[in-house]
């Protein structure tokens, strides 16, 4: 039994089997459940894509606009002792104020605060003028707390160092 088929695509039967129009009446409920679950999960992305794109704006405008590190990246104390390396202290120092972006006067400020013991008494006794211009202050300070025998202490720790056994090359280097 052969039924034509409409302009719409629908089929018009009147002499139809009773179970076959029920089952393409399933299937065309399956296929209607199937186009409204594609429908409702693609307005699910869109919706999903769109708080991700309003989400990241937000944040780049928020960022851009108050520009503020990490506060909790901070430079570490020094005191002075015997055992502190100014070089790399100072080194530290810098790489946490450029990550800041301190000005000279902002790290000059910055540095007392981290001063302790023998380092403290030492800040207390320089002049005023060398206390708020960075670039003398750290003169100074390396000038005072550089130990002269460090390169030949390192020199010394360098020629005792020995590549183990099954130590690769790379990480003896190292």
């Amino acid at each position: 039994m052969a039924c034509p088929i409409q302009n719409n695509g629908a089929t018009k039967c009147t002499d139809m089997n009773p179970e076959f129009l029920q089952q393409h009446q399933e299937n065309r409920q399956t296929f209607q459940i199937d186009q409204l679950i594609q429908a409702v999960s693609n307005i699910a992305i869109q919706s999903n894509l769109t708080n991700q794109t309003m989400l990241s704006f937000f944040f780049s405008q928020t960022d851009r606009h108050t520009n503020r590190p990490d506060p909790r990246v901070r430079p570490k104390s020094f005191s002075g002792l015997p055992s502190e390396d100014i070089l790399s202290w100072l080194d530290h120092f810098e790489m946490v104020a450029s990550y800041h972006q301190w000005s000279e006067t902002r790290k000059a400020l910055e540095m007392r605060t981290l001063l302790e013991g023998i380092a403290t008494t030492w800040f207390i006794q320089q002049r005023e003028e060398a206390k708020n211009n960075w670039p003398i202050l750290k003169s100074f300070m390396i000038g005072n707390f550089a130990h002269h025998d460090s390169t030949e202490t390192a020199l010394q720790q360098l020629e005792t160092i020995k590549q183990q056994q099954h130590e690769p090359v790379t990480q003896f280097a190292v």
